[in-house]
């Protein structure tokens, strides 16, 4: 009888998993009959050739839910499991609106519900900093996920680096670039042609004495004598 009762509590651990498996398998199964259905009601067709393009007719916002919507009920406790969805749905998201010449109005909601759900990920601020401002048109919204990025990974000089380089592209503000680009050429692993990338935006900022500074502290971590000559001729510019 206890052995009976045993491998009944057993049992009972194993049944949750089950029930998830065939919800997985349920949701991709029924996914075919459901975007039919969806794309009958909103007058498009299915292009076979190209099935997950946007045809006449159908916008992206009566476009049928994927499997990864569905999914975070089933993991809705565990946010490094939402996390990884949610990359799925940027890549594909990303993917159809290139596909369909979109505007990518979506993106930054995307990126920073997942750079929320899990921060303690470089990659998706590295790729917001660059996707926004190039594909979206959003260097403010590319910019403010940096900053949240370097909240807690100050020590990544390729952050620095995409902050200063926005600061210089997009804003146009070139002290607060050569600043940035400084910042990332002391982080470990930075190429050093950042220190004279800074160099040289300090100077067309006509800001001497931040130039001085770059140059003085530069000096300071490169070894050869070829490298700080020219950093050194910076000041002369």
């Amino acid at each position: 009888m206890s052995i009976c009762i045993f491998k009944w509590r057993e049992s009972l651990r194993v049944w949750p998993f089950i029930a998830l498996f065939f919800m997985a398998v349920g949701t991709i199964f029924f996914q075919g009959e459901l975007t039919t259905h969806r794309l009958e009601i909103s007058g498009g067709t299915i292009n076979e050739e190209c099935p997950w393009c946007i045809e006449p007719g159908v916008t992206s916002e009566n476009q049928p839910p994927l499997i990864w919507d569905a999914l975070p009920v089933a993991f809705a406790s565990d946010r490094l499991m939402l996390a990884d969805i949610l990359w799925m749905k940027v890549v594909y998201y990303f993917g159809q609106q290139s596909l369909v010449g979109g505007r990518f109005n979506q993106l930054f909601t995307y990126f920073d519900t997942l750079t929320s759900l899990d921060g303690e990920w470089e990659d998706p601020f590295e790729y917001a900093g660059i996707m926004l401002p190039s594909f979206a048109n959003d260097p403010d919204g590319g910019y403010e996920l940096i900053l949240k990025g370097l909240e807690g990974h100050d020590d990544m000089w390729r952050l620095h680096f995409i902050k200063g380089y926005i600061e210089w592209k997009f804003f146009d503000h070139l002290e607060m670039a050569s600043r940035s680009l400084f910042d990332a050429s002391q982080r470990h692993g930075a190429p050093k042609m950042l220190l004279y990338l800074s160099a040289t935006l300090a100077n067309r900022s006509s800001q001497k004495t931040l130039t001085e500074m770059i140059v003085r502290e530069g000096l300071k971590s490169l070894t050869t004598e070829e490298d700080q000559k020219r950093l050194f001729e910076k000041l002369d510019r």
